[in-house]
């Protein structure tokens, strides 16, 4: 029996995922680093291109994911899946061989989490940036191969119950709302350590791997906290998970302001996206109990979204005043959110949980 025969094909897709995620953010620690030092513009210039850079690969991918997901309904998403790490493989030899920043946001627009960025950090410090975006095009390029060779072509779905796909899209906008307004709190960070690390005594020869880590001990907190998330709404009811750890998320970020070394910084940003991580599952699975790929795939795009949103937002609020203000407005951006928790419920039927049992006490 060939090894192919061997490994289990259910497997070979969940590795080339994560050796996909792995990839984009091994490239993507260091990225804001590699604009501060190839920057000619003034620093709030510089600070607002990267925002854009970070940002436009999510803005695209927004844009043509529908467009994707269409093609792939109609055709083998084997092949578009290989097709499109392939083409952002390319993308980042693209932003490896930039020189200027008009170069690299082109070059990421056409690119279209735990980890990826502690050794993308340790590797940019060590071989350098431009060999470390290359490796991580062969990563990209890898998943291709990987997903080509060691997954089956998918079988049509037999038709579902129009019955069983019925959904408020008022419940499907306030989900998107929910998780927008979560991962920002999320994915603002990363446009902004080149500036807020000195502040907290680290070193400038040191701020790329420090800020590597910072970055792994965020995605610790996620990993933790979208596996809690299923037993967090069994114990206190999917509403009541949201709403709290969406609370204590926002009032963590608010917290950052106080501190005041780097340890301390990354202790609270642990905790504090270890509170978030839970909402974005919870969103998703009372949708995808009842709705169609087209609702699930919105709710997703809210998610890539707020990958555009959170680095411009950061870096253009950063340009014209601090660091705690920016986490104060980002905070309050999760606290505004959190009467839509109910709207949501209200919309959904309150008598139907996601769960049975626990949701009621919520």
């Amino acid at each position: 029996m060939s090894w192919r025969l061997a490994w289990p094909s259910r497997r070979t897709l969940p590795l080339a995922l994560f050796f996909g995620t792995f990839a984009w953010s091994f490239v993507y620690v260091s990225l804001p680093f590699y604009i501060q030092g190839m920057s000619t513009v003034d620093p709030l210039s510089t600070l607002r291109w990267t925002g854009w850079i970070l940002g436009i690969s999510a803005l695209v991918t927004v844009v043509t994911t529908p467009i994707w997901g269409r093609l792939a309904g109609k055709g083998n998403p084997k092949t578009f899946y290989v097709v499109v790490e392939i083409l952002q493989g390319f993308g980042f030899v693209g932003m490896a061989l930039a020189r200027s920043l008009l170069e690299l946001f082109l070059a990421a627009m056409t690119v279209g989490q735990i980890l990826g960025p502690l050794a993308g950090a340790v590797a940019a410090a060590r071989i350098g940036f431009v060999p470390s975006f290359l490796l991580g095009a062969a990563i990209l390029w890898g998943c291709a191969g990987l997903v080509q060779w060691g997954v089956p072509r998918p079988q049509p779905r037999a038709a579902v119950d129009e019955g069983q796909r019925r959904i408020s899209w008022w419940e499907v906008l306030v989900a998107c709302f929910l998780v927008l307004a979560g991962s920002v709190q999320v994915f603002f960070l990363t446009a902004v350590l080149p500036q807020i690390l000195p502040p907290l005594g680290v070193a400038p020869r040191d701020t790329l791997e420090i800020g590597g880590l910072v970055i792994f001990a965020s995605g610790v907190g996620a990993a933790l906290g979208s596996l809690a998330a299923p037993r967090l709404a069994d114990l206190l009811g999917e509403r009541r998970t949201i709403t709290s750890f969406l609370a204590a998320s926002s009032g963590l970020l608010a917290l950052l302001a106080l501190t005041r070394d780097v340890w301390s910084f990354g202790l609270v940003r642990f905790l504090q996206v270890l509170c978030v991580a839970p909402v974005f599952p919870l969103a998703v699975a009372r949708i995808a109990q009842r709705a169609g790929g087209e609702a699930i795939g919105l709710v997703n795009s809210a998610r890539i979204g707020a990958a555009f949103v959170g680095p411009v937002a950061a870096t253009t609020l950063l340009a014209w005043t601090t660091p705690g203000v920016v986490y104060a407005l980002l905070a309050l951006g999760g606290l505004a959110s959190i009467p839509l928790v109910g709207a949501r419920a209200h919309a959904a039927g309150v008598g139907t949980p996601a769960r049975s049992g626990p949701e009621s006490r919520s």
